[in-house]
């Protein structure tokens, strides 16, 4: 959901790059920050009743757009394809159910012996808040 910190600072950064700010652009990243983890098609559904005309060509220039200014971000999920959310909640690891498609963020920190590991064995350094880890969630292990 947008806040009005978070809303004001994507509007002055839009602003800032010489972008406009059109109803449509405003539309695609509430429906990003509300659904957090959404395709481009999850977000034309979303906006449908709102945007009627808003076709999916001027959704993913959008999401484009909002990605190179930094206000979100995507990463690829191997069971949905490319989802995106906004950077304005803080940096995670998406864990991803492979039997539901549940995404459920987990804190970096709990990957940073791994991030230490991946530097000294390898120099690299890796980008946790894009790095995804493919399993079964709680609910499905259960059922």
């Amino acid at each position: 959901m947008t806040t009005p910190e978070s809303s004001r600072s994507w509007k002055t950064v839009l602003r800032e790059q010489g972008n406009r700010l059109t109803p449509q652009r405003e539309v695609v990243l509430e429906a990003v920050e509300q659904l957090q983890h959404a395709t481009a098609d999850d977000i034309q559904r979303a906006v449908s009743d709102q945007a009627r005309t808003l076709n999916l060509s001027t959704i993913y220039r959008t999401l484009a757009l909002l990605e190179d200014l930094g206000v979100i971000q995507h990463v690829d999920l191997a069971n949905r394809g490319t989802v995106y959310h906004s950077k304005a909640i803080p940096a995670h690891v998406h864990l991803s159910c492979s039997r539901c498609g549940q995404v459920t963020d987990a804190q970096p920190d709990y990957f940073s012996a791994l991030a230490l590991t991946l530097v000294r064995t390898y120099g690299f350094d890796a980008d946790l808040d894009r790095l995804v880890v493919n399993g079964t969630c709680r609910d499905c292990r259960r059922a």
